[in-house]
């Protein structure tokens, strides 16, 4: 039995832009490997309130190992 058994991979989108007859380029997803991770099942703490007082319900927790940087978001 593996610690982190799953592999997590982060998407974005590279830039699109414009071709030589100025045509539009549409922005292709990208998956870049961010680190190795296990899931827990969400028990009754399964509800989370934000600052901004979202309510936010998930299903499962990923975990990763200690010291693997943050996923920026946007």
């Amino acid at each position: 039995m593996r610690q982190y058994p799953y592999d997590l991979y982060v998407v974005t989108n590279s830039e699109g832009g414009v071709d030589e007859n100025g045509f539009p380029i549409p922005s292709e997803p990208v998956e870049t490997f961010h680190c190795k991770c296990r899931e827990r099942a969400a028990g009754s703490g399964n509800i989370v309130a934000t600052e901004s007082g979202e309510i936010t319900n998930y299903a499962s927790k990923v975990l990763m190992p200690l010291g693997t940087p943050k996923i920026d978001a946007n």
